[in-house]
């Protein structure tokens, strides 16, 4: 069942967010003496346990001298009208004999004849039946017995004005609803901004104090056992080290009860430390000279991450219920921010580790392939001077020459891993090419060229398809030869000789498009995931009948992305691959 709408507002003084509420109050206490008959009318709402009079007429002739409850907006207890109002009790009642004197001793007003003990009472209940204010009047002009008379009509008045005031504060609740509702926008909007978790917080501390209207604030995050203070305004160093533990293990319950707590001169609500706990909170609000304090857990999940401490000074108004639930959801808000940044920190340091090891990786590979480099040249020359001096022998040459082949054959290879290893290293610095607008077509052409005149086995037809006008890209020249290279020399390796090959550059949507289509062996659909991973080799018995560094496409991928671009495959087993090289165009 929801709160009654009185107690969902700020009632600490007379003002109405929407000053014509109150004029229309005050005219209907008006109207009450002027159609009613009385000397003084008064409108009173409901909050907590108080009641508190929000309009009125005519009081200046009956307040009694020196009356602490004669002002608007002062709280008066509300423990009499157990005794004015019995339960559920609906009407206009009728205030005799030593029911009207405490009425009258309550609302503090002078008796001056017989007549003006008389009060009427009527109850104004909100939609679902719930208290919500009174309608007192007093002092009637005439005798009581024509009072007595007077009644139903006098109720059809006061009825009036109950509704008068249930439409005010739903109205004034309504206000407050949207006042608090954008506070919570600026302050998420506000936190959004910050990078960091003590960004997030301390972005938001002028739009929480602004919101609700306090004095200090202090804003602390849990780390394990510790509790760290990410941002304070005054009142400063109010919370020694026992307070600050007493508070956060009371935020933390709060957080698991999804709750927010009160502690202040004369409201508690939601501690549920030890009364010695609470006197120690309670010495803060008094050494401080504060109303309350009102404890805000943050959280996401089932985790409290830290706790807000809203300080409001001292005569301000209680914490309402409306206020309680906005802070709450902002403390909720806030926490899967806080929780997302904090989160994405971690992330941040993993992608730089991994950033870190990635270099590392590289100029190990860019070393050993050069350290490699220059014994294996050593080695592949004097096999080619001993490979001629056994050509030029008269005996041995057979088995002898036939293990220089396979000498030559493996420096060879080994030769090809250091060039790939040593690509691989220079594409995966970004700040290692030197890209340039450059006309692709010549680049395409010759580098096909290149890679069928380089084949050691028989091709099939390799098909090129470029445009007459230019395509032009900023690239790095090399590199991008090398792409072409890598992906035609792929295609031609693993396609039969009765098969073909075709090779299309083109302009499309604004973008560079190379496009290499082989009709081959194909690619399982559970190693295409994983063919741009550097040494990777499909476990399929055709591929590895075919030499190879498990490099090449690792470099395609690494160059591409390098320039902006992307490598998108399509393959089916049996009937062929299409790698697709899509760049910015320049």
């Amino acid at each position: 069942m929801p709160p009654p709408l009185s107690d969902l507002l700020p009632w600490s003084t007379s003002d109405w967010s929407d000053a014509s509420m109150g004029e229309c109050l005050a005219l209907g206490a008006e109207a009450l003496c002027t159609w009613g008959g009385f000397g003084f009318a008064e409108i009173l709402v409901l909050r907590d346990d108080a009641v508190i009079p929000v309009a009125r007429a005519g009081w200046s002739a009956v307040t009694a001298s020196g009356a602490s409850s004669g002002t608007l907006g002062t709280r008066r207890p509300m423990q009499i009208l157990d005794r004015l109002l019995p339960s559920g009790a609906g009407g206009l009642q009728h205030l005799r004999g030593a029911d009207a004197e405490a009425a009258r001793a309550w609302a503090s007003y002078e008796r001056t004849e017989a007549a003006d003990g008389d009060l009427l009472l009527m109850p104004v209940r909100d939609r679902t039946d719930r208290l919500a204010g009174l309608v007192l009047m007093g002092r009637p002009t005439g005798p009581s017995e024509a009072l007595e008379e007077r009644l139903p009509g006098l109720e059809r008045y006061a009825a009036q004005a109950g509704h008068v005031l249930l439409v005010a504060l739903e109205r004034e609740a309504a206000s407050e609803r949207l006042r608090l509702a954008a506070a919570a926008r600026r302050v998420l909007a506000h936190a959004a901004d910050g990078d960091s978790p003590e960004d997030v917080l301390a972005d938001v501390a002028d739009d929480l104090i602004t919101a609700f209207q306090l004095v200090g604030l202090r804003i602390s995050v849990f780390e394990g056992d510790e509790r760290r203070i990410l941002f304070e305004t005054t009142p400063v160093g109010a919370f020694d080290e026992e307070v600050l533990r007493i508070s956060g293990r009371s935020t933390e319950w709060l957080w698991e009860q999804h709750l927010v707590g009160v502690v202040g001169r004369d409201q508690v609500l939601n501690f549920n430390g030890s009364t010695a706990d609470l006197e120690q909170i309670r010495g803060v609000v008094l050494d401080l000279d504060l109303e309350s304090i009102l404890l805000v857990p943050l959280g996401a999940g089932s985790v409290c991450l830290g706790g807000m401490a809203f300080f409001r000074p001292v005569a301000a108004a209680r914490w309402t219920r409306m206020e309680c639930e906005a802070a709450q959801e902002i403390g909720r808000d806030l926490g899967r921010l806080l929780s997302i940044r904090r989160a994405l920190l971690v992330e941040q340091d993993a992608v730089e580790e991994l950033r870190e090891l990635d270099v590392y990786k590289s100029r190990l590979i860019a070393t050993v392939a050069h350290e490699l480099r220059n014994p294996i040249a050593v080695t592949r020359t004097r096999l080619e001077t001993l490979a001629e001096l056994v050509d030029g022998a008269d005996h041995g040459a057979g088995d002898a020459g036939q293990a220089l082949d396979a000498m030559s054959r493996a420096a060879a290879r080994m030769s090809r891993l250091v060039e790939d290893l040593l690509l691989l290293a220079k594409a995966s610095d970004p700040t290692a090419e030197d890209h340039e607008p450059t006309d692709l077509t010549p680049h395409v052409v010759s580098t096909v060229q290149l890679v069928l005149d380089s084949a050691d086995r028989p091709v099939g037809a390799v098909h090129l398809d470029v445009p007459d006008e230019p395509v032009v890209a900023p690239v790095d020249p090399s590199a991008f030869e090398k792409v072409v290279a890598n992906l035609v020399g792929n295609a031609v390796k693993y396609t039969p000789p009765d098969r073909g090959v075709r090779v299309s550059l083109l302009r499309q949507d604004g973008r560079v498009v190379l496009r290499v289509r082989d009709e081959g062996i194909g690619i399982a659909p559970e190693d295409q995931a994983r063919v741009f991973g550097e040494f990777f080799r499909s476990a399929d018995p055709a591929v590895r009948q075919q030499p190879g560094t498990g490099l090449g496409l690792a470099i395609v991928e690494r160059i591409v992305t390098n320039h902006g671009g992307r490598v998108e495959l399509e393959s089916t087993p049996g009937r062929g691959s299409t790698f697709t090289v899509v760049l910015p165009a320049g």
